[in-house]
């Protein structure tokens, strides 16, 4: 799904967040009393995973484990919810705790004693602002280029940028910014402050070079904002402020050293509360031991310190070094160790970057800044509750550990694959876990109803982020500052992953489950973490590997090991769209998190692993030659259904229509609200001239597309995409049923729509979507070799480089 979206979509006007839950909002349900979340997702026999629960109300809760078969609480298949208690020596009551939300990324140094004997001395940092309180709105602005999600902007004031400061008892000293944008060199001692500020506010999203003073002998704490803006036009304009203010001292020198926040007091666990966390860039953090006056804190600022300067520092971080890591070097002569929190956007360009680099792993010297976020969040670091070992006869399958207090209950999600090397089923389920973590706590419902309105959804849920907006996280929300959110985790919250949350993603994976348990198809739960971490190994030894509804988002790593299954023979099944588009990364360091870079600037698309985020087609890898198929487009308002094509006929693929008997047009049903469909929500077509197998065979279209359709297309620029009222005019846009065979044995089914599996139990299961999906898979089952193709069956495609930009440059004309 692309974050794009229409005044269209929007609507004709602005509105606020709260009209727009207001007007959602059927009977409420019960009051959320308990969230959590586990320790890991992706488990085998002999792992260990802790389950951390939040229990708002301090009360003890009730806990035990379910297998999840069919997780839809709210379609029209509702009756099919299916959540079957397993034994577990976990099973039991637990007292409850509140464990809040620690939001904010910042760089803490480990050990700041060196610090402690300073008398006079200047901090000093480039910063480049992106959120000031006063940017904070309520509405929902119909013509941004993108969903802006709702934010905790509204609880920020100051923000604190290098401090070694105590918020709680308010001792220490900070440089910050004030709520209206202003610097400050603040002095405190347990609540007694001292503050030199300087008259005019910052310019957001531009840098500026800020400085705080401390000179015991003139008895002065100064405070200097100099204007460096990265446009060469806005030089001109730039400007110098100074404030002042007497100060007889001491400065206090205690506590943590903080870049991106200040301390606020315990937190849940290893980590201090953020204060007041900092929204935006900030490079080069120093501080120099002595008061430095005039062109002295203009070498400071040097991209390189002076070596009389570097002799006087006693903390010099480059943010450059680290990348990848979950710190970063101080070039002082302390070496002070400096740990990164949290997860702000790293390997971004800072204030010397020339802008001719795009790749920080062949020089990481431009891109020496990091984002900040106050809102960031990468482990919640809440205590655990309670704990299970997976038993080595558990079979592999989706489990929840259910969380019960009085009639409210909560389910933390999690699955379990057979042990390394082994398989218990001669069919593997890839459940795409990065596209669950990509989706985390999506507000679309939410903010577009109207243009979300087909997809069941659990508004209490969708209300209670609304209502508490540090859960507002993951790919398709924004930061406060409207910047896209580059990193996932399951180390936190993800309502999103729990059964009655909507029918769309996983939801629709288990009606998949649900099928092929009540088909008596036995199948392996695999996983994007396992697939990335093992490769091919992982599935050899299936006879036919599945890739569920909505795989939208895996790594370069996964892609291989899918094209050598393939080229050893492995027989696969893409039962979803948009899949395999965006490309992500798990964090080098941090332990349940992915990265991705689709909606970052072209010189910072490299991700800390450096690897090239953004769309695979970007790296010139078209899922048209892994799967015949690649997006083609989306809408969420109705669903269509399917016709057979002439090709549905022909002998190679004939038996994948046996049983089936609705005639030409089949698939007119499922979970969409609106319009039913076996082809719906987003959808992928076959392009010979952009690498479907020449001879693969297209068995089925789509019918005509109902509403507001995005049309998708990837070729020579990013990503076009444009909006058509359907049937107004004609789009390109459509879902193709792809068979083709595949060397060594090998073969491929595509269905090219996320809303296929939402169709299979539709008349319990006798229908044609049904049929057809069990046909292909006991196909793909069975060892027998595909017959030989006839002469005939090679389309005569030709895919010279000229070709396949004239097809893009005609299909934009």
């Amino acid at each position: 799904m692309s974050m794009a979206a229409s005044p269209a979509m929007l609507g004709a006007a602005a509105t606020t967040v709260a009209t727009k839950a207001a007007a959602q909002q059927a009977e409420p349900g019960l009051e959320r009393t308990l969230i959590g979340y586990p320790s890991r997702l992706s488990c085998r026999p002999g792992d260990r995973v802790e389950f951390k629960v939040s229990a708002f109300n301090n009360d003890s809760f009730e806990a035990d484990l379910v297998r999840i078969f069919n997780a839809d609480n709210l379609s029209v298949y509702k009756d099919r919810f299916d959540l079957r208690p397993v034994e577990a020596d976990f099973a039991g009551t637990y007292d409850g705790i509140a464990q809040p939300l620690n939001n904010g990324s910042y760089v803490e140094v480990l050990d700041a004693s060196a610090l402690d004997g300073l008398n006079s001395f200047t901090v000093g940092a480039y910063v480049l602002p992106t959120f000031l309180p006063g940017d904070f709105s309520e509405e929902i602005d119909p013509n941004a280029a993108y969903i802006t999600s709702p934010s905790i902007g509204g609880t920020v004031a100051e923000q604190y940028m290098v401090s070694r400061y105590d918020a709680v008892s308010q001792t220490g000293w900070a440089l910050l910014l004030e709520d209206d944008g202003r610097v400050s060199f603040l002095v405190a001692d347990k609540g007694n402050m001292t503050k030199a500020t300087t008259q005019g506010a910052v310019r957001q999203w531009d840098f500026a070079y800020v400085a705080g003073m401390y000179d015991a002998q003139a008895g002065l704490l100064r405070v200097i904002l100099q204007d460096m803006p990265i446009s060469a036009g806005d030089r001109f304009s730039a400007r110098r402020q100074v404030g002042e203010t007497a100060f007889s001292g001491p400065v206090p020198q205690t506590g943590l050293l903080r870049v991106a926040a200040a301390d606020g007091g315990p937190g849940t666990g290893r980590h201090n509360v953020a204060a007041g966390a900092f929204t935006g860039r900030i490079a080069d953090p120093r501080v120099i031991s002595g008061a430095l006056w005039g062109a002295d804190i203009d070498r400071m600022r040097a991209e390189e310190l002076p070596g009389d300067l570097a002799a006087r520092a006693m903390l010099d971080l480059d943010f450059s070094q680290g990348i990848g890591m979950l710190a970063t070097a101080d070039l002082s002569q302390n070496r002070l160790e400096a740990e990164v929190i949290n997860t702000p956007l790293r390997a971004v360009f800072g204030p010397f970057s020339d802008f001719k680099s795009q790749d920080w792993t062949k020089d990481a010297t431009p891109f020496d800044a990091m984002h900040f976020h106050a809102d960031d969040l990468h482990d919640a670091e809440w205590q655990t509750s309670f704990a299970y070992t997976i038993p080595s006869d558990l079979p592999s399958g989706c489990y929840a550990a259910r969380l019960t207090q009085g009639d409210f209950v909560e389910y933390i999600t999690f699955f379990v694959s057979p042990p390394k090397g082994k398989r218990t089923a001669k069919l593997a389920l890839h459940i795409a876990e990065y596209n669950m973590l990509a989706y985390t706590n999506m507000l679309y419902a939410v903010l577009q109803p109207d243009a979300f309105s087909g997809i069941p959804a659990n508004q209490d849920d969708l209300n209670f982020i609304i209502n508490n907006r540090e859960y507002v996280y993951g790919f398709y929300n924004t930061h406060l500052d409207g910047t896209s959110c580059n990193y996932a985790s399951y180390l936190r919250p993800m309502l999103n992953l729990k059964p009655g949350w909507n029918a769309y993603n996983f939801t629709l994976d288990t009606h998949l489950i649900d099928f092929l348990d009540k088909e008596g198809i036995a199948v392996d739960i695999l996983t994007d973490e396992l697939l990335h971490q093992e490769g091919v190994s992982l599935l050899e030894g299936y006879d036919c590997v599945i890739t569920g509804a909505h795989p939208e988002y895996v790594s370069h790593a996964e892609w291989d090991a899918v094209v050598e299954y393939q080229a050893q023979g492995g027989r696969m099944m893409y039962l979803g769209g948009n899949g395999w588009f965006w490309s992500v990364s798990p964090h080098p360091s941090a332990q349940g998190a992915i990265e991705y870079r689709k909606n970052t600037l072209w010189s910072e698309r490299v991700m800390e692993n450096g690897l090239r985020g953004g769309g695979f087609w970007e790296s010139d890898r078209r899922l048209e030659s892994v799967f015949g198929v690649n997006m083609s487009g989306m809408v969420f308002t109705g669903c269509t259904d399917f016709h057979k094509t002439a090709d549905a006929e022909n002998p190679r693929a004939s038996w994948i229509f046996d049983g089936c008997t609705e005639g030409e047009n089949f698939g007119a049903y499922g979970v969409d609200n609106n319009q039913p469909g076996a082809c719906g929500y987003e959808f992928d077509k076959a392009d010979f001239d952009l690498g479907t197998p020449r001879h693969a065979l297209v068995i089925g279209s789509s019918n005509a597309i109902p509403g507001l359709i995005e049309e998708t297309q990837m070729g020579t620029m990013a990503l076009n995409l444009s909006h058509s009222p359907a049937p107004e005019r004609e789009t390109t846009t459509r879902a193709d049923i792809v068979f083709f065979e595949g060397p060594n044995g090998g073969a491929v089914f595509s269905s090219s729509s996320i809303s296929w599996c939402g169709s299979l139990h539709e008349n319990d299961r006798q229908n044609d979507v049904a049929s057809i999906t069990g046909n292909v898979i006991r196909r793909f089952l069975d060892p027998t070799p595909f017959p030989a193709l006839p002469d005939d069956s090679v389309k005569p495609v030709e895919r010279l480089p000229s070709d396949w930009y004239q097809e893009l440059i005609n299909r934009d004309t």
